[in-house]
């Protein structure tokens, strides 16, 4: 088969960082007080929302009204201190960017990540 590109989701395809979000969310919700069922994660589809629609989810759903900065500079620590506790990646993820590379097969990653938080976890990651 032949590519003419490759596009590639960034959180769980690059780098599964979903289990991470889940728990550095819970812990900031624990500290807080605030009373969010871990099962609305999955239910409600967390892991593909951005943090500004958590963020929407929680106004809309238990009126708390969080500003996205301050949920995403309260999780960064402990987001940074498990991603570099180590992340995971598919097995063929990078034998797969190695033939693009080698074809000359473009490479992009989508995200509604932060682009600072993507580039530091392809760094840990040595994906270059």
């Amino acid at each position: 088969m032949k590519y003419s590109a490759l596009l590639f989701d960034f959180d769980g395809v690059i780098a599964h960082t979903q289990p991470v979000m889940k728990q550095v969310l819970w812990k900031f919700f624990s500290e807080k007080n605030l009373d969010v069922a871990e099962s609305e994660y999955e239910k409600d589809a967390w892991a593909s929302k951005s943090l500004d629609q958590v963020c929407e989810s929680l106004k809309i759903h238990h009126s708390i009204i969080l500003e996205v900065g301050e949920l995403r500079k309260n999780i960064w620590e402990g987001q940074r201190a498990l991603f570099t506790a180590g992340l995971e990646s598919d097995p063929s993820l990078i034998p797969l960017l190695e033939y693009a590379q080698k074809s000359n097969i473009p490479v992009a990653i989508g995200t509604n990540s932060a682009r600072q938080r993507v580039e530091w976890v392809l760094e840990l990651m040595k994906i270059d």
